[in-house]
């Protein structure tokens, strides 16, 4: 009856002091593990960082290039990606921003770390980052194309009305020495002709 007693009492110690799988794993790190496909949206912004687990965390946004270039000015603060489908090998994303009417995106290349390899289906919580380029709009690149012609129209001196207003300066001159020129011609026949008269 003790034999019974101490091995009952035994095995409730031995199962006391197994840990359970959850502890085992870690709950806060089961939290991270997200299957990429569900992911339904990404929030990502200018001048944070990425979680990284098996890697070093990089910027959320980084701009790659494109025809209107990655001036401080012209990237976006806030970009949301959203996902619209999964090819069988990748989601396919869509991201907006608010950008100036003059960009747009070009390529746009999300990436996220694998949470145990790197074609890990499922990926480390917060990971994601996007790389894009930023392209001219129609819009955009008649702007700059106006904003190059004002340059080279109007060449080195940068007053682009100065020049015209020289131009009728010396028409009105010109204007001036003519009227003068006549009136002097016939102030003189008058006179000449009235001293011819009275010789």
């Amino acid at each position: 009856m003790k034999s019974g007693v101490f091995l009952f009492g035994f095995a409730l110690l031995a199962l006391t002091w197994t840990p359970s799988p959850v502890h085992a794993w870690g709950s806060s790190s089961n939290k991270d593990k997200v299957l990429l496909k569900e992911v339904t949206a990404l929030t990502l912004e200018q001048g944070k960082m990425t979680t990284g687990r098996r890697s070093s965390p990089v910027q959320q946004l980084k701009c790659v290039g494109g025809s209107a270039g990655c001036s401080y000015g012209s990237q976006p603060r806030v970009v949301q990606c959203h996902n619209r489908g999964f090819d069988g090998y990748d989601v396919q994303w869509e991201c907006k921003a608010e950008l100036d009417s003059k960009y747009q995106f070009g390529k746009i290349q999300v990436s996220c770390e694998g949470y145990e390899y790197p074609d890990d289906p499922y990926i480390l919580r917060g990971s994601c980052g996007l790389e894009y380029e930023l392209d001219l709009t129609q819009h955009g690149e008649d702007g700059n194309s106006h904003h190059g012609n004002y340059h080279h129209d109007n060449g080195y001196q940068g007053y682009p009305h100065q020049q015209g207003r020289k131009s009728w300066s010396w028409v009105g001159l010109l204007g001036l020495a003519v009227a003068a020129f006549i009136f002097y011609q016939v102030i003189k026949g008058c006179f000449g002709g009235g001293h011819r008269y009275k010789l």
